[in-house]
């Protein structure tokens, strides 16, 4: 856990060039909105920010996770198909 958080990934969010999906809640108590905040202005390649309200960290509650997933899907559904 020490290694985490002293982990500085700002040089990899830079150099990844790719699409790049931020999901946060503002009621999360585990991980602020800073961190958030920082990735996605960070980002090179556009990236997109989505607010799960109303979920926590660990999507534990009923129907968070499927919600996510749902967004993630349709989100990547754009580049999957480019490759076709």
């Amino acid at each position: 856990m020490e290694d985490l958080e002293n982990a500085d990934l700002t040089d990899c969010i830079r150099q990844l060039h790719k699409p790049l999906m931020v999901l946060h809640s503002p009621t999360d108590n585990t991980v602020g909105i800073e961190n958030a905040s920082t990735i996605f202005q960070t980002a090179r390649h556009p990236p997109n920010f989505v607010s799960l309200e109303s979920s926590d960290h660990l999507l534990t509650g009923k129907g968070q996770a499927a919600r996510a997933a749902r967004i993630i899907s349709a989100w990547a559904d754009q580049y999957l198909d480019a490759g076709k």
